[in-house]
């Protein structure tokens, strides 16, 4: 309620809107018309209530102005956090790729270690670098070394590789080698037998646990789709089921 529809001071007006065409104010003598039209109203004119009214409305709209401001500054705010939302999601995304390709091509290296034969008497140890060299760590104690058992194990050695990277029969592989080294004393027993066989199966794939596993064997092996001719064929398997 403002002050000019207090009634204190509605009651300071002068003239009656019902009989008068129009009414006086007590303060500033400003009269008011009545304007006729379908019901009888009361049109203002009075000077400091249409001040007072344009204000408020030009405070209104002025709210109206920062409100679309601050909703559109809103937009914008949520607009960037959202893009840098994502290009941190994207970059943590990228980054887990990165470190997971780069675990999976890492190459472990181990070294090797060797002790002296010599149990409970000697501490020597030798370690085998990345590279193939060759450091002891530990030196012997003062005893001679074993010239006639590093010989024999340099003979294995030669044996199982041979096993490994051949088809030449075991008892063949034997017999060349030891004709090489006649010094050396080894015999063709059944513990030379199970190292060389050991060496060999380490260069040959699983055995097949499957129809599928078997197949797949034969198709990469070269020698497979070749006939005696020379000409390739097609191979047919045939499964018998019951």
């Amino acid at each position: 309620m403002s002050q000019f529809d207090h009634p204190e001071f509605a009651s300071k007006w002068t003239g009656d809107c019902d009989d008068n065409p129009y009414i006086e104010c007590p303060f500033c003598n400003v009269r008011f018309y009545r304007e006729e039209k379908n019901t009888s109203s009361l049109r203002s004119y009075h000077p400091v209530k249409d001040i007072w009214f344009s204000q408020a409305l030009n405070a209104i709209e002025s709210l109206k102005e920062k409100l679309k401001q601050m909703e559109a500054e809103r937009a914008e705010i949520m607009d960037r956090h959202a893009t840098a939302l994502e290009e941190a999601r994207k970059f943590f995304s990228d980054l887990a790729e990165k470190t997971m390709s780069e675990a999976r091509t890492i190459n472990h290296f181990y070294h090797k270690f060797y002790r002296c034969s010599e149990k409970g008497n000697c501490y020597g140890r030798i370690t085998v670098l990345e590279n193939g060299t060759f450091l002891m760590t530990n030196g012997h104690n003062g005893h001679p070394n074993k010239r006639d058992q590093i010989e024999r194990n340099a003979v294995v050695n030669e044996m199982m590789t041979l096993s490994r990277d051949t088809r030449q029969s075991m008892r063949s592989i034997f017999e060349e080698v030891r004709q090489r080294n006649p010094n050396v004393a080894i015999g063709y027993d059944a513990r030379l037998q199970r190292k060389m066989q050991r060496a060999r199966r380490s260069n040959q794939p699983a055995v097949p646990t499957s129809v599928d596993e078997a197949e797949a064997y034969l198709n990469d092996n070269q020698h497979y789709n070749m006939t005696n001719d020379g000409n390739s064929h097609v191979p047919v398997r045939v499964c018998d089921h019951d």
